[in-house]
């Protein structure tokens, strides 16, 4: 028919692999089946995790380079790697579990909140005269109070008040009934002196000797203060009159 390869059918072609794939068809020139496909230019490496061959050489993902990381705060802080899973990058941390509280003076963000020791009682040294705070590096602070009411647990003492950080109170006169010496013991030395004042041999405020309160020290006082030194059961009263009297005199005390 005076043509040469006119019935010749091109078929389509595929060449390279990974991002390299590229499509052509053959064609037929001069008795010679030609490929048009060409091959994409692969990649320097395939360090990219997105599940293709970016270098064309048949693996994938093979060049990614995995990171060191860092997740959770204060104590919940923990470390870990990315690795590349289907084209995923995935991060191995797994931040710790925070405790339920805040509560030690550490330095420590123990429940993970951001803030540190914000729940502790470590400091609380029970007094009222202190302003307590956990400082910072875990170190407790003390801020001493002045002029602040406060209770010194001492029952002899009252109108008690903060003064530079200690609670100091004034004595409580009828702490001392039964005691004139005021060492803080009723003894039979008491008992001795309550005598001694009933009879006028030694001074002594009703506070301290007018055991019973009926406004007179009377050897019937010291043996009070003698029973109750021994353990009986007796009753401790004492007067808050201005003058007492003993078995012989009247006498205002000063």
């Amino acid at each position: 028919d005076g043509q040469v390869d006119e019935d010749y059918l091109a078929m389509a072609t595929a060449c390279g692999t990974g991002a390299c794939a590229a499509g052509g068809a053959t064609s037929c020139v001069d008795g010679s089946v030609l490929d048009s496909c060409t091959a994409g230019t692969p990649a320097a490496d395939d360090a990219a995790c997105d599940s293709v061959d970016d270098d064309c050489d048949g693996l994938v993902d093979e060049d990614y380079h995995a990171l060191v990381t860092v997740c959770g705060i204060g104590a919940c802080v923990a470390s870990g790697v990315t690795s590349c899973v289907e084209g995923e990058v995935q991060d191995s941390c797994t931040a710790g579990v925070p405790a339920a509280a805040d509560a030690g003076c550490d330095g420590v963000d123990d429940d993970c909140d951001g803030q540190t020791d914000e729940d502790t009682s470590d400091c609380d040294d029970e007094d009222d005269c202190t302003v307590d705070n956990c400082g910072a590096g875990g170190v407790c602070e003390y801020l001493a109070l002045d002029d602040t009411a406060c209770d010194d647990g001492d029952e002899c003492t009252v109108d008690d008040v903060c003064v530079t950080g200690e609670c100091v109170g004034d004595d409580n006169a009828e702490c001392w009934c039964g005691d004139p010496n005021e060492d803080g013991y009723i003894t039979a030395s008491d008992a001795l002196m309550v005598l001694q004042a009933a009879v006028g041999i030694v001074e002594c405020e009703p506070r301290f000797c007018d055991i019973d309160g009926n406004g007179m020290i009377t050897a019937s006082d010291a043996l009070r203060v003698l029973q109750y030194a021994v353990g009986m059961d007796v009753t401790v009263v004492c007067g808050q009159a201005l003058t007492y009297t003993t078995t012989s005199t009247s006498t205002t005390l000063p």
